[in-house]
């Protein structure tokens, strides 16, 4: 008997823009790995608007084993870094998350503990380094799929196991505290085998788990929904399909408090098999199911409900009369009504599938799967598909006041209404930063003016903005832009306005540099300046444990003061002051007595101010 105590609210949102009916273009395609098969199964966008991906690779550990393979990449793809976690049998990376703390976790299942196949964890810090790992499972194969961090900083996993419950595959449920160990497990056993291929904490502080079973439903095997509460204890499961073969691979709580499910069906839709989309109500009854695909086969393996209030699958279809297979993705509007579909398909390569997607922060999306290059058959790569957006999840409006803008030699200032709409069904966290087009049309690199800003779902977010302009800048039309996503690397949204600084001399009206003001909670702004010969600054290591090293050039001799601000704006040190050389200088900053967080670096030298952002890790 199924029971639930939930209270749903519906909020209808409507999004200020509609995605395109054609297909977003691909904006780049990576591949990683080397001499032999290498597999990618999970990918999420990082805080530093980068990717890190996790899977198993065969090419760099001795055959015939693998071990767990996480890279990690720039906004571009391109490789920061890689790590090789495991021993010298067989492991693999199922999931993979960015922690509170900027490191990783990564979920999977290693063959290093006794013989079997365990429930595996590793926790890295955010170089990729490990801090610890912990297996769990019995004498029999435990297989781990999908893995997270919960709202109380701990861990939860999700697979099958065959050394608890009865004597075939059950779903298994693994809860750690934040350092790895265990505060209870769950069985969910039936009379045949079960597999959970997918979990998510839900709002409630439970969890909801997909998967499939061969125990129950109407056919031979049907996609398989179990929600829990906070303990693990069943408060309620489903199962959904036909007479045929149904699976779930990929499960996620939506906005309405429901779930949406993707995997594959037997039992409905054109083809062999076809692409199957479910989505329920917050006690797992079915308000619609849709099918994707063409003839032949195709599924799909990972699903995310978009900005839109809509849906991304990633999977694969594959023509039976070819030997070519395609990742193969799917967009859906709230009902789960096609916007597009487009297949992912490169020339050189026998067959792509998709593994994982995400939304990127701009509204694009990043997949991850596998590939097999025509040079060498049976020998698969890491394959990471970044497309390009098709909604803007946010908008950004300046209305400057008193226009024309004309500031006087000796400085001064303008106001202007700085607008940002949150155009999507989820809050949003973003940064606003600032750029300047310099008269002879160079830009200055940009300053920040707010981090770790939220906007809430559907939501608009106005203030008024005092910019400062210093005196003695160069005179002439200078163009004025504003920022919105995820500081440096990632622009969601902009806009811009033109000002003029007026030629001639005169004593200073203020000694502010550029400085603004406006956004609530800056005690403390954030400034620069452009000047005509620059000043550099940097932090190493960024991120930092306790200590790092402050680094800075200077063109010419100049007073010095070195401050840190906390991401409120608040000053939390005073570093440095006094006379410096023109030359390279270099101050420690001992963070010791400060929380984890984001800070920023202000130095001032003379009238040039420049900042610089890091990450301090506990």
């Amino acid at each position: 008997m199924k029971t639930s105590s939930t209270i749903l609210l519906v909020v209808i949102l409507t999004a200020t823009s509609i995605a395109q009916p054609q297909p977003p273009d691909t904006l780049w395609t990576k591949t990683f790995g080397g001499s032999s098969s290498d597999y990618g199964w999970c990918v999420q966008q990082t805080s530093d608007g980068g990717y890190i991906v996790a899977g198993e690779t065969y090419s760099f550990v001795p055959d015939p084993y693998q071990n767990i393979y996480l890279i990690k990449t720039d906004a571009d793809g391109d490789t920061i870094w890689t790590r090789i976690i495991g021993g010298d049998w067989g492991d693999v990376g199922r999931s993979v998350q960015q922690t509170t703390d900027g490191g990783y976790i990564v979920a999977g299942t290693s063959e290093n503990f006794g013989g079997n196949w365990d429930f595996y964890l590793v926790k890295t810090d955010a170089n990729g380094d490990t801090l610890w790992t912990r297996p769990y499972g019995g004498g029999a194969p435990d297989v781990c799929y999908s893995g997270q961090q919960t709202q109380d900083g701990g861990y939860i996993l999700a697979g099958y196991t065959r050394s608890f419950g009865g004597f075939d595959r059950d779903v298994y449920l693994v809860k750690t505290d934040a350092d790895g160990d265990t505060l209870w497990t769950r069985t969910y056993d039936g009379p045949a085998d079960d597999y959970g291929m997918s979990i998510q904490q839900t709002t409630d502080e439970g969890y909801i788990i997909g998967g499939y079973t061969y125990s129950y439903g109407a056919g031979e095997k049907d996609v398989y929904l179990i929600k829990t509460n906070i303990n693990g204890d069943t408060v309620w499961t489903c199962t959904y399909g036909g007479n045929q073969y149904d699976s779930g691979w990929s499960v996620q709580q939506t906005t309405d408090g429901g779930y949406i499910i993707a995997g594959c069906t037997n039992s409905y839709g054109a083809g062999m098999t076809d692409v199957y989309l479910i989505k329920t109500d917050a006690d797992g009854d079915t308000i619609w199911t849709r099918t994707y695909g063409g003839s032949d086969c195709d599924g799909g393996y990972s699903v995310q409900q978009t900005y839109d209030g809509g849906y991304i699958i990633a999977g694969m279809t594959w023509p039976l009369s070819s030997p070519w297979r395609d990742v193969y993705v799917v967009r859906t509007d709230v009902n789960g009504d096609t916007i597009w579909t487009r297949t992912v398909c490169e020339s050189y390569f026998w067959w792509e599938s998709g593994t994982s997607v995400q939304q990127t922060l701009d509204g694009g999306y990043i997949i991850s799967g596998n590939a097999e290059n025509m040079i060498g058959y049976h020998h698969l790569d890491v394959y990471l598909v970044r497309l390009e957006s098709d909604f803007a999840p946010l908008s950004v409006t300046l209305t400057p006041y008193n226009t024309p803008i004309q500031i006087p030699p000796g400085g001064g200032s303008f106001v202007f209404d700085a607008l940002v709409e949150n155009n999507t069904v989820n809050p949003i966290n973003f940064d606003a930063w600032e750029e300047v087009i310099l008269p002879n049309g160079t830009i200055y690199d940009p300053f920040i003016m707010r981090s770790g800003l939220v906007s809430p779902a559907g939501s608009s977010i106005i203030r008024q903005i005092t910019q400062f302009v210093p005196a003695n800048v160069r005179a002439g039309s200078f163009t004025y832009i504003g920022n919105v996503g995820l500081y440096p690397v990632t622009v969601v949204a902009s806009d811009s306005f033109p000002f003029e600084v007026l030629p001639g001399e005169s004593a200073p009206n203020h000694n502010l540099g550029w400085a603004a003001y406006g956004w609530e909670g800056t005690e403390e702004p954030v400034f620069s300046t452009p000047p005509n010969e620059y000043i550099s600054l940097s932090t190493h290591p960024n991120p930092f444990n306790t200590e790092t090293l402050i680094t800075f050039d200077l063109p010419y001799a100049s007073t010095v003061e070195i401050a840190i601000y906390n991401i409120a704006g608040r000053k939390v040190a005073s570093l440095a002051g006094g006379k410096y050389e023109a030359g390279t200088h270099q101050v420690p900053f001992d963070g010791s007595e400060l929380s984890s967080g984001i800070y920023f670096v202000r130095l001032q030298a003379g009238e040039q101010i420049q900042t610089q952002k890091c990450l301090l890790i506990r």
